[in-house]
């Protein structure tokens, strides 16, 4: 086969027609998995070195998670929503979480949802009893027979009743 010489070259870089020009394409018809992806954030947010790399890559688990097997109340879905602006509690939920099992990274941004609400719940939990137990209640007089019901075995006296 012999080649022309006189063929015109075009500078690389520049489109000349053709299969491979340069014109709009169709997005990629492959796009990975929900499970791919969370694994690919878990490997990104344990792997990242400075803490805003690892919240976003947080964010970004919880927000592209399956939610079909979630069963969240509206409550729930609403403190989440709020929980994913805490810094704080996201790393919290990450060093939880750092060391899943190849089968649980695929559900790593449901897995993280599920501890962010469990540990607000934990913690909301907590001050409510702190708050319970510094409150001030009044003495209560129980008289001890009054402890049980007459009938109650329990109830001091009730073998004397019962025999004699």
């Amino acid at each position: 086969m012999t080649t022309s010489l006189t063929q015109p070259r075009t500078p690389a870089g520049l489109p000349a027609g053709g299969q491979f020009s340069a014109a709009l394409h169709a997005e990629p018809a492959v796009t990975l998995s929900t499970e791919d992806r969370q694994r690919e954030l878990y490997i990104a947010a344990t792997g990242a070195l400075s803490i805003g790399d690892r919240t976003a890559a947080i964010r970004e688990a919880i927000n592209a998670r399956d939610t079909g097997a979630e069963t969240f109340n509206d409550g729930e879905i609403d403190l989440l929503d709020h929980l994913v602006d805490d810094d704080r509690a996201l790393l919290k939920a990450l060093h939880d979480n750092r060391s899943l099992e190849d089968g649980e990274q695929g559900d790593f941004g449901s897995i993280l949802a599920s501890d962010l609400i469990e540990n607000a719940q934990r913690h909301e939990a907590a001050q409510m009893q702190a708050q319970w137990r510094s409150s001030p209640r009044p003495p209560v007089d129980v008289e001890p027979n009054l402890a049980y019901d007459i009938r109650d075995p329990k109830h001091p006296g009730f073998l004397d009743r019962v025999l004699g």
